[in-house]
């Protein structure tokens, strides 16, 4: 059993989608991969997050079920266990027993790996400004600030290896490097499958990518979540995370600035890397790649661009490229989902003609129109729920959506 447990922003949702887009062919090797979907609603299941996925309920024991009648090796990654408290930790390791459990950490490159933090951060409702998250994590001093001990919980390779030593023997952990800016994108994955004892050589390339946001889109999505905070989860999830952040906004990162770190910020973190990487010299793990590849270079990367001092303008134009695109996609929906709708009208018809009973009339139990009516009346339930412009949202705030509730 192999447990990829992170780090986040190490190329995992690279890797996650590589792997779906190959489940075949690792099939074919004898690994077991259930896709990443899978994996996050059968960890959240497990340990009782079930509020972070609608449909993650019993998610884990069909996992393990999967797991137990695969006779040959197993992968999961979810690059939130690198952080899980060691109770869930032991919880999760006695679940796989008797399968002998490896775990698997990437890293990469801290200097990259900040900014990508704060952007994710951004993503799932942050609104921390940006100078305030970086002067956190590159203090001298330790601070009891979240945001230094949140990201650190999740950076901290060393750490994360002893956290976990306690459930497993640490000749069952492997650290794979993130090769660094220049090397061909297959580089990771050609490490990473090393550890599994896979070939890649015929693997499809993925269709998902986790691209950063410009400096101005990050910052207008910070200032958006304030104005947002009524949404509930699965609205921020589609209408902001997946839409208009990865639909959207990523589209336009070659007109902005990047995000970036002062020389002396860039100093500070190549300090905590380089401290890092000793406590890891000192572990007898494995290490595939190279642990300088964890040391940002001497001279800090591009520009020291700061998104909160985006001007009105720049951000006004974010702002009317998201609406633009927000719009298409609403459209877009609208119009798939009205064809949804004529479609399903024309299959009940069609049912309907075949079993001889009419529209409004009453069914004839003989015939089978008992289910016919039962089905039209669920569907055209739940079609409602979805299109109807009277269909409440799920806003704590009573508003109501019509057709914009169609992710």
């Amino acid at each position: 059993m192999y447990l990829h447990i992170g780090t986040m922003k190490s190329g995992t949702t690279y890797l996650q989608s590589w792997l779906d887009a190959n489940t075949e062919r690792l099939a074919e090797q004898g690994m077991l991969w259930s896709t990443a979907d899978n994996n996050f609603r059968a960890t959240d299941d497990l340990f009782g997050w079930q509020q972070r996925r609608d449909d993650s309920d019993g998610a884990w024991p069909a996992m393990k079920a999967r797991i137990e009648s695969h006779p040959g090796d197993v992968l999961i990654s979810n690059e939130l266990l690198a952080a899980i408290f060691p109770k869930n930790i032991a919880l999760l390791v006695a679940e796989l027993q008797p399968a002998e459990v490896h775990v698997m950490i990437t890293a990469r490159d801290l200097a990259r790996v900040v900014p990508s933090q704060w952007q994710t951060a951004m993503r799932n409702r942050g609104t921390v400004a940006w100078s305030q998250y970086v002067d956190d994590i590159c203090a001298n001093e330790p601070r009891k600030g979240e945001y230094r001990r949140a990201f650190w919980n999740r950076q901290d390779v060393p750490r994360i290896v002893q956290t976990w030593s306690k459930a497993l023997p640490l000749d069952r952990f492997t650290v794979v490097t993130v090769p660094p800016p220049g090397t061909p994108a297959t580089a990771l994955g050609e490490r990473f499958c090393s550890v599994l004892m896979i070939d890649p050589t015929a693997f499809a390339d993925p269709s998902i990518t986790n691209a950063s946001l410009g400096a101005h889109s990050s910052e207008l999505l910070r200032r958006l979540n304030s104005e947002i905070a009524h949404f509930d989860g699965p609205q921020h999830q589609w209408a902001v995370k997946n839409a208009l952040a990865r639909r959207v906004l990523e589209g336009r990162a070659d007109r902005e600035p990047s995000i970036g770190l002062t020389q002396s910020q860039h100093d500070a973190v190549r300090r905590a890397a380089s401290a890092m990487v000793d406590r890891l010299r000192g572990l007898p793990i494995k290490v595939v790649g190279d642990l300088g590849d964890l040391v940002p270079r001497v001279e800090a990367y591009g520009s020291s661009t700061d998104p909160g001092h985006s001007s009105d303008s720049e951000l006004l134009a974010v702002a009317l490229y998201g609406l633009a695109g927000m719009g298409e996609i609403l459209a877009d929906q609208r119009i798939g989902a009205d064809q949804l709708a004529r479609s399903v009208s024309r299959l009940v018809a069609r049912e309907e003609r075949r079993l001889g009973v009419r529209s409004g009339e009453p069914a004839d139990p003989g015939r089978g129109g008992d289910d016919v009516a039962r089905h039209k009346a669920g569907l055209v339930k739940r079609l409602e729920a979805v299109l109807g412009d009277e269909a409440p949202s799920r806003s704590r705030k009573g508003r109501r959506h019509g057709p914009a509730a169609v992710s």
